[in-house]
């Protein structure tokens, strides 16, 4: 059974949030395991692509670890195509 989330995570931020801490795909899927929530290097690569969505938890979770909110991760609205 599917779910459709109602955000998209915005892959460039994330990636340049986990360069800017140092971060591997690897070492950054390690640091969510070991805080609990565990994540493939795999879904990272996806999320960073655009290709997948993290679900609510573990977008907290990579957020935590990236010292940011999980809205720094998201998407943000096209204004452009709110104003159409």
């Amino acid at each position: 059974m599917s779910r459709s989330l109602s955000y998209r995570v915005d892959g460039q931020e994330l990636r340049r949030r986990r360069e800017n801490a140092g971060l591997s795909m690897r070492q950054l899927a390690q640091v969510c395991k070991e805080a609990g929530q565990p994540v493939d290097h795999s879904q990272i690569s996806h999320y960073e692509s655009g290709a997948k969505t993290p679900r609510p938890n573990r977008l907290k979770a990579l957020a935590d670890v990236l010292k940011c909110t999980p809205d720094d991760l998201k998407k943000k609205p096209d204004p452009l195509a709110v104003a159409s």
